[in-house]
């Protein structure tokens, strides 16, 4: 009896001491719980403000790399003012752009307000010295400050360092100097939204790690005291920020913890009371507690389970943040390409017309046809640049042409055969039951080329190079990788070698613009990827297979034509004709290649009228009706355009044959009026062939079905 008294005496205590220590325990896991709570909350309202400060860092100081180009095409860039006030626009944040030859900053733009900064040798500033070597023993962009800049305030500092070739040492580099993009830091902040945090009720603090001694800098919200704050790792070039976020006010405490431990008091007080019922059902217990134990194990799964897909949304975001890094790259390159493209086609039209009519009417193998060759070889290799420059960076429509890909294919193995070192064995094996496709032949040709060519790279001792093509069906799965492709049908054109492969860790970036393993002078980066863009344009997409050791894959993909599209009996017009004659007008504000055509349009027997504005061309169809055999129209022009000239044009004469001309791959406007057969579309640079060419197939294709319209008087 005693000792039943004395168990149910010391048990219930126990129990309750027992219960007091898990209640406590419970009651400390779930402040815990309540903590993360509030962090993550944080975390979700900062990390939006840590990724867009990371971007805006990266986009502007982005604009370096496009100077840096800039002055290796022309080391004295006279035209610096100009060309960074359209630089500018394009990389929101940054302050100004420096030229600092020889590591002295010699040019700024904006001067106003950077006056300071004229004249400051970098190598000789015991500040800025170590900065600028790292720069140029680097290579690559390196990032100084935050600081204060002499121009006052405080700002960064991108700079990188601008190599040469040396001339006195063939293969060799000499350092030109130093370009660099100066962000001030208070606009930068505020693009990055950080006062979003404050206007949520959080203060925030910014730091920068030395790379060198590890030393931590406060340079932004340095006079706020956070308490155990959450931080992101901000991604700079050779350096990291951290962005720490706290509440204002502290930590919020659980709104129920100041009456947690009453209540965890009374419970142990009522079950010592209860206890004694608990020892007279043991059994109940155990259920009791086996029912707990499973509610736990449920929990615990529950748990894993969200941690598991918090982990893959996590991966998700940051695959999708490298993809708008990349499409930010090419769009800021494309927008650079697109305009220089014009310009360059414009100078290229000249040097192709007269060196083609030089060539032409000089006898045969005398010097002036020599030179004339000559130089229509160089103005086409330009061409082909300025085409694989705007193909990677800015994907242009391709022409709709139904062609058969094995014939290009076949092109491609015989030249190969005939211009590859003899040690590398060349192999096509056409597995594809049907190849025809709708596109343009010569970028085919141009991209099986390319990935020839590096295959050929990658075997210096020689080796086996297979051209293989199969008909396969792109799912989602494939479309998921190429974002811009079409699914369906496809013909995918695999070039195979035995060379060494690629490394794992750069197979991600083969495609990138300007990326080359090869040596300084060797390759320019544009190869690989000029058949990205070119796989963009025709709707398909390029992937990479490849282990180190054991060779690359590369297949471009290709939509296949829709059933019963036939190829094109191929035409070949002569560079003249016989009916060739009659007037021509030529409308162009560019004096070079308005010059260029009417030397052209002379050589294949037409005699040209030049004007150089779309209100001059129209005044002369007005005073001279039905003179006109065809119309050479630009596109980009001042003023009225051409598809705007092309209106009033009909509105004169509703006949005659128009031909438009521009130095972009395709022009937008003018694409809807080619497709309906109203107008013929010739993108410079031309010959006097393609010339005479293009104005044959306007005039068969050309015809307008309305009657000829009454002229209409121009008015202003």
């Amino acid at each position: 009896m005693l000792g039943r008294s004395l168990r149910t005496t010391l048990v219930p205590l126990a129990l309750a001491l027992a219960t007091a220590a898990l209640g406590g325990a419970a009651a400390w896991q779930a402040e815990q719980l309540w903590a993360a709570d509030q962090r993550d909350a944080a975390a979700k309202v900062s990390s939006g403000a840590a990724f867009a400060l990371e971007q805006q860092v990266s986009r502007a100081l982005s604009s370096t790399y496009a100077l840096a180009a800039l002055v290796r095409h022309d080391q004295e860039l006279k035209d610096f003012e100009r060309i960074a006030t359209q630089i500018l626009p394009l990389f929101p944040g940054v302050d100004s752009l420096q030229l600092a030859p020889d590591a002295v900053i010699r040019r700024i733009h904006p001067l106003a307000g950077n006056e300071a900064a004229i004249g400051h040798d970098l190598l000789n500033d015991p500040k800025r010295r170590a900065e600028a070597q790292a720069a140029i023993s680097s290579r690559q962009l390196t990032v100084a400050g935050p600081f204060e800049l002499k121009q006052g305030g405080s700002g960064l500092v991108g700079r990188l360092a601008v190599f040469m070739p040396d001339q006195g040492a063939p293969g060799g580099e000499r350092l030109w100097g130093l370009v660099a993009a100066l962000v001030r830091l208070p606009p930068l902040l505020q693009a990055a939204g950080l006062s979003r945090l404050d206007e949520a009720g959080y203060a925030w603090r910014l730091t920068r790690t030395d790379p060198g001694n590890r030393s931590v800098t406060c340079f932004a919200g340095c006079d706020r005291t956070l308490a155990a704050p959450v931080t992101f790792d901000v991604d700079v070039p050779n350096g990291a920020w951290t962005l720490a976020v706290a509440p204002s006010k502290g930590w919020p405490p659980a709104p129920w913890s100041h009456r947690a431990w009453w209540l965890l008091l009374a419970a142990a007080v009522g079950f010592a009371l209860l206890s004694r019922q608990v020892l007279l059902q043991p059994e109940r217990l155990q259920r009791e507690v086996t029912a707990r134990t499973e509610e736990l194990a449920h929990a615990n799964a529950a748990l894993a389970a969200e941690m598991s897909r918090l982990r893959e949304a996590e991966e998700a975001t940051r695959a999708a943040e490298e993809r708008l890094r990349q499409s930010q790259k090419l769009e800021a390159v494309g927008q650079l390409a697109g305009g220089i493209a014009h310009d360059f086609n414009n100078l290229l039209t000249g040097i192709l017309g007269h060196a083609s009519v030089l060539e032409e009417e000089s006898p045969a193998g005398s010097d002036a046809a020599v030179a004339g060759a000559t130089i229509t070889a160089a103005a086409r290799r330009g061409a082909e640049l300025t085409r694989g420059l705007l193909a990677f960076a800015r994907p242009q429509p391709v022409r709709a042409l139904p062609f058969d890909a094995h014939a290009v294919v076949g092109e491609v193995v015989r030249l190969l055969e005939r211009t590859l070192d003899p040690r590398l064995v060349v192999q096509m094996r056409c597995t594809a039951p049907r190849a025809v496709i709708l596109g343009d032949p010569i970028q085919l040709h141009q991209a099986l080329l390319n990935l020839a060519f590096n295959a050929r790279d990658a075997m210096p001792e020689g080796g086996e190079l297979t051209l293989v093509t199969e008909q396969v069906e792109r799912d989602e799965a494939w479309r998921a990788r190429h974002p811009d492709a079409r699914g369906g049908p496809h013909l995918a054109i695999s070039v195979r070698d035995t060379g060494h492969g690629v490394p794992e860790a750069l197979q991600h970036r083969v495609f990138e613009p300007f990326f080359t393993t090869k040596a300084a002078g060797e390759g320019s980066g544009l190869g690989l990827a000029t058949v990205y863009g070119l796989a963009r344009a025709h709707g398909g997409g390029v992937d990479l297979v490849s282990r180190p050791g054991q060779g690359a894959c590369f297949t471009f993909s290709v939509p296949l034509a829709p059933p019963g599209v036939e190829v094109e009996a191929p035409r070949t017009p002569g560079a003249r004709r016989a009916a060739a004659a009659g007037l021509v007008l030529v409308v162009d504000d560019d004096d070079l290649p308005r010059r260029a055509m009417a030397t052209m349009l002379q050589a294949v027997g037409y005699e040209p009228v030049a004007t150089g504005s779309a209100a001059e061309g129209l005044r002369w169809l007005e005073a001279n009706p039905g003179r006109a055999r065809a119309v050479l129209l630009d596109v980009a022009m001042p003023g009225m355009d051409g598809v705007a000239c092309f209106g009033a044009l009909r509105g004169l004469d509703a006949r005659v044959p128009v031909v438009f001309t521009s130095g972009y791959a395709r022009a937008e406007g003018v694409q809807a009026l080619v497709a309906r057969g109203e107008a013929g579309f010739l993108s410079k640079p031309f010959d006097h062939a393609e010339l005479a060419a293009a104005i044959e197939e306007a005039e068969r294709r050309c015809r307008p079905s309305a009657a000829p319209a009454a002229p209409t008087p121009l008015r202003g």
